[in-house]
């Protein structure tokens, strides 16, 4: 009741704030347009369609989780309506997250753990950032990770189905489930079935969208044209200039972003860095790209490619730092007098106050919104047939 009563003022505060966001105009990244537009379409008949990125959505990605979210989109179409929906999904990992940490841990430290995916500045950026699917796959892959941990092979390929559906690049955590029980020593069946699942779903997906896309293959590709002309020739260049990956590594981008996602855990995430495996091909696709890693990915979708491995990573490390012996006077004052859940919250408050979205978006469209220039804004829009 009380996780539920939490989630739900979450849920209430940010979609105020991303109605005013909204209201002021100032979702501006054109996300929101395009998927706007594509449930508008496909609410009409005409799926997928989009005539900002023509003919079809399927050019850009393959989520067929269109059509579980369609018919609450027809309750109200509105592009408030998709926000909306977006804040709530990103708010449910609560439920699975606190499964998790029971299972370690009493229940008011597992809530504990719970609501500080809420106050996570990545999560928050999540919420009031663009309109993306991601966000959507999340409680999936963690009560895909809740039965990976009780050894249910079929509810764990049900909820990795339920995630991958979401969108094509998602199968690159579901393969990591399987190097992740190679690493545990799990049973053969747990190594093979997520990885010839997610390998399977990914050339499925990759064929629809190259199906749509004609001759010009994989559109997104360009990211990685500076490597070569085709996914052979740039597997063959980092072959041969391995270096490019080490440049990228010591970049400050590549830094800045590291610190960024690891700081709301006060790096406690990095004593247990298994679970960081599940992250480690989302990583190479962000670290490759011609853009490369920096802060902004803290703010976008893209992290919620990362949030899952993070979480799971902090939720063992708290256990491990739980179990250890105080050996020695540090140990003993950070672990048994309470300095460790001190530095933990100033962590979590200082990075939700800095790298969050609360106080800007406050700043921008309650206390200085420009109610003259959104007038102007909304005149035009009225002249719209």
């Amino acid at each position: 009741i009380i996780l539920f009563a939490i989630q739900a003022v979450f849920v209430a505060f940010f979609s105020f704030l991303a109605i005013a966001k909204f209201n002021n105009f100032q979702y501006n990244g054109l996300d929101l347009a395009i998927i706007h537009q594509v449930f508008y379409n496909s609410s009409v008949g005409n799926f997928f369609q989009s005539t900002i990125h023509p003919p079809t959505y399927l050019k850009d990605h393959f989520s067929p989780i269109l059509f579980i979210l369609l018919p609450l989109y027809l309750i109200k179409k509105s592009a408030i309506t998709l926000l909306v929906l977006q804040i709530i999904a990103t708010t449910l990992p609560v439920w699975p997250i606190y499964l998790i940490a029971k299972k370690r841990f009493s229940p008011n430290i597992s809530l504990c753990i719970s609501c500080a995916w809420l106050f996570n500045p990545m999560v928050q950026n999540l919420m009031l950032f663009e309109f993306s699917f991601l966000p959507f796959a999340l409680v999936f892959l963690f009560f895909a990770f809740y039965y990976f941990e009780k050894n249910r092979l079929l509810a764990f390929i049900l909820f990795s189905l339920l995630a991958l559906v979401v969108r094509e690049d998602i199968s690159l955590i579901i393969f990591m489930f399987g190097a992740l029980a190679l690493f545990e020593k799990k049973k053969k069946i747990w190594i093979f079935a997520p990885t010839l699942l997610a390998m399977l779903y990914f050339i499925f997906s990759m064929r629809i969208i190259s199906f749509f896309n004609g001759n010009d293959g994989y559109k997104f590709f360009i990211y990685y044209s500076w490597l070569g002309n085709n996914w052979q020739e740039a597997v063959k260049y980092l072959f041969f200039h391995p270096w490019i990956i080490i440049i990228r590594l010591l970049s400050i981008g590549n830094i800045e972003m590291i610190l960024g996602f690891l700081l709301p855990f006060a790096f406690i995430s990095l004593i247990r860095p298994r679970y960081l495996l599940l992250s480690l091909l989302p990583y190479a696709q962000i670290l490759l790209g011609s853009a490369g890693p920096s802060g902004l990915i803290l703010k976008t979708q893209y992290s919620a490619l990362f949030l899952p491995s993070l979480f799971l990573a902090f939720v063992a490390s708290l256990k491990t730092l739980q179990a250890m012996e105080p050996k020695n006077s540090f140990i003993k004052i950070f672990i048994k007098e309470r300095l460790g859940q001190i530095i933990l919250i100033v962590a979590v408050v200082y990075s939700a106050l800095t790298l969050g979205p609360v106080v800007g978006t406050t700043q921008k469209n309650i206390f200085g919104a420009d109610k003259k220039i959104n007038s102007y804004k909304a005149s035009l829009i009225k002249k719209i047939p």
